[in-house]
């Protein structure tokens, strides 16, 4: 499988206001976008300079404008950028948009080397990618001030296995499906709602971000407790056990033995001087 962004740019235009309600239709979603937030909360501070890739219709970058960062704002979908505008406007966030760019990951090329405190690709952009996941990371690296972070997501291959794992028996010959996706973690169109993308495990995300010129600060799983406890935990939202539970799953998720548990694998690393590998 290529990269066709083209085709990536075309799924989330018609993707659409699904994009924003992806992360607060479930709990787990509710847990994914907190501990997401958490890792903003710690890393990005008041008046940093913020290139956000990948960002959607714009719940990420509410909470950046909410910490006090300036925001740049890329996505590759024209649509997911009219979005992310209208939910900026609509939640007082639209003062911390320097500027709203479509934009392709592999190329930032309309951005010098050294010009952001931080960069966020939350969601799973770098799992698009697929072949050309190194290219999009060292880009990144690029236009971040030495000592700046990046925080990036991907999906996970393992939690997302779990998570959605009585669909997948749903799925003609699935075995073979699986035993194929776990070889690699390549997930193609016809098994996946027209997109293909790459999904990782732990050690794999870990690998390729040891590859380029910068220090692993923190790992975490989006979910843990929460994926395929709908029910139960839709009882537990509207009272007081629900910030215990947010707690518990954040400690949880930090931990190595549950990196791969989650739907995403979140990592964040500190640019650690200003060379480049060539990939």
């Amino acid at each position: 499988m290529k990269y066709n962004p083209v085709q990536v740019a075309a799924f989330y235009d018609s993707y659409g206001e699904q994009e924003w309600d992806r992360l607060s239709k479930s709990p787990a979603a509710l847990v994914s976008f907190h501990i997401h937030q958490h890792y903003l909360q710690k890393y990005v501070k008041t008046s940093d300079s913020v290139l956000e890739v990948g960002a959607g219709a714009g719940r990420f970058t509410i909470e950046l404008a909410k910490l006090g960062a300036l925001i740049t704002v890329g996505d590759i979908s024209f649509e997911q950028l009219k979005l992310n505008q209208k939910y900026a406007v609509e939640y007082q966030s639209e003062t911390s948009v320097s500027s709203r760019v479509q934009l392709d990951i592999i190329d930032l090329s309309m951005f010098e080397a050294a010009t952001f405190d931080v960069v966020v690709c939350y969601g799973g952009a770098l799992s698009y990618v697929l072949e050309q996941a190194n290219i999009a990371l060292n880009e990144m690296l690029r236009v971040l001030k030495p000592e700046g972070y990046l925080l990036l997501s991907v999906m996970s291959l393992i939690g997302t296995t779990q998570a959605k794992f009585e669909a997948i028996t749903e799925i003609p010959n699935f075995t073979r499906l699986v035993d194929r996706v776990n070889t690699n973690g390549f997930l193609n169109g016809s098994t996946n709602n027209g997109h293909q993308l790459k999904m990782y495990r732990a050690k794999e995300l870990k690998q390729l971000c040891q590859s380029h010129q910068c220090e692993i600060m923190a790992m975490s799983a989006s979910n843990y407790l929460s994926l395929n406890r709908h029910e139960l935990l839709e009882e537990m939202l509207t009272t007081d056990a629900w910030a215990n539970f947010l707690r518990w799953e954040l400690d949880f998720c930090a931990e190595d033995g549950c990196l791969d548990s989650g739907t995403h694998i979140i990592s964040v690393m500190k640019k650690t001087n200003n060379r480049y590998i060539d990939h």
